[in-house]
């Protein structure tokens, strides 16, 4: 179909989203079946329908990119947002209110973390105030309405739906408290004059949309963000976006996992806050009291100061020792058993996944992609690590190879999400 093409450019240049990682095939079916919806067999026609109708394209754009989110998605950043308040923002700020953006927020569930995850804390819902921002006004539609199921729910710890969310015959309905913290707009960040109005906020979600948009788009994304990031916020984006920062003079904060960045001019005038940056074990969801505080009932330390084991020799359990290492922080030992690993066992494709990341988090880019070739090689379908290499293809300026990585990854995802919907 010759309207493939057509589509993906005419989406590209209006609001800005790369068709072409949804793949030819899928948007070949997607626009038989919005046309067939719009009583329209002639593809001249239906072209001239999207140029003409906002609405028409939001449906189509709807149609074919499906957001898939939920509750606490990769919980780390979550965890780095609760110390940077906690052992930042709050000792500098005794007054006023932290604001947060969340872009694009889709159904909701982002921000709706993010609210709980704050609340967790102990932060009262009238120090922060988060707005979120999607494209898509169904989406939006269903975030307002706070009424979700079973799909939205696959946190490893789900104690906060015991906390903030009533059963009821349509769903899990969100508590009041969480909602009335967030505002949530319809805009596009590539729309002119996004950011006009809107100030600076301290913190930025801004994860898993670089990877719908074309080179040039991302630039101009990361160009608004960096206008709306406070001088000594933090941004956070997602995890196979983690190279798009750096290239833009960011700094890594080094929460591990966490994929949160400086901005330039902030670590220029000091270095980021040693607390944030050092090792330490996530904040649990449901903790009040700051880590780091010295605990006087106990007349000990919490466990993030205390002396670090040794790593023990590499066994059948190995890896997910280094992957926990790599989470407390412990990073150079992570990598020395991850090296362990693949040299006394049998090649996997998570090892390499892993020590591609550690070396990615030293700067070492052609090293780190090799391993995560080797990750897909033996795994062709492992998502993170097809992400991973989609940034590094377009870092390295092969266009090329970044569309077709993209592709793998929403194929990967599209079969992922349907094995998760039949056994739900």
């Amino acid at each position: 179909m010759r309207i493939v093409k057509q589509t993906q450019q005419l989406v590209k240049a209006s609001i800005g989203i790369d068709l072409e990682t949804v793949g030819g095939s899928s948007l070949a079916r997607g626009l038989k079946e919005r046309m067939a919806k719009s009583g329209i067999q002639d593809e001249a026609l239906y072209l001239e329908l999207l140029r003409s109708s906002s609405k028409e394209m939001e449906e189509l754009v709807e149609h074919l990119v499906v957001p898939e989110t939920w509750f606490f998605r990769d919980d780390k950043p979550f965890n780095a947002l609760q110390h940077y308040v906690q052992e930042e923002w709050l000792p500098s700020k005794p007054v006023g209110p932290l604001k947060i953006l969340s872009l694009p927020c889709s159904t909701g569930e982002e921000p709706y973390s993010i609210a709980m995850a704050l609340l967790d804390i102990g932060i009262a819902p009238e120090r922060f105030r988060i707005h979120a921002y999607d494209i898509s006004k169904l989406a939006l539609e269903k975030a307002r309405r706070a009424v979700y199921r079973l799909n939205s729910f696959r946190s490893k710890d789900m104690g906060f739906r015991d906390r903030y969310f009533l059963v009821s015959d349509e769903g899990y309905v969100l508590d009041e408290k969480v909602r009335r913290t967030i505002e949530f707009t319809h805009g596009n960040i590539l729309s002119p004059g996004f950011s006009s109005g809107k100030g600076t906020f301290h913190v930025v979600f801004f994860r898993n949309l670089m990877i719908y948009l074309a080179p040039q788009q991302q630039d101009e994304a990361m160009a608004v963000i960096d206008r709306m990031l406070d001088p000594a916020g933090i941004l956070f984006v997602g995890h196979s976006e983690s190279l798009q920062p750096i290239s833009k003079g960011y700094s890594a904060v080094r929460y591990p996992f966490g994929f949160a960045y400086r901005k330039p001019s902030h670590g220029a005038q000091r270095s980021p806050s040693p607390r944030l940056n050092a090792a330490h074990q996530p904040t649990a969801r449901n903790q009040s009291t700051p880590a780091g505080v010295y605990d006087k009932s106990t007349d000990r330390k919490p466990k993030r100061f205390e002396t670090q084991a040794p790593i023990p020799p590499a066994k059948a359990d190995s890896l997910a020792l280094a992957f926990d290492l790599a989470d407390k922080g412990r990073t150079d030992e992570a990598r020395k058993l991850c090296e362990e690993v693949l040299e006394l066992q049998p090649p996997r494709a998570d090892a390499y996944y892993l020590l591609g990341l550690l070396l990615e988090t030293e700067g070492l880019a052609t090293e780190a992609e090799r391993c995560l070739q080797k990750a897909v090689y033996l795994e062709p379908e492992h998502i993170d690590a097809l992400a991973h290499l989609a940034l590094a293809a377009e870092w390295r300026g092969d266009a090329k190879a970044a569309d077709l990585y993209r592709q793998r990854v929403r194929r990967a995802e599209e079969k992922l999400a349907r094995g998760y919907d039949a056994q739900t």
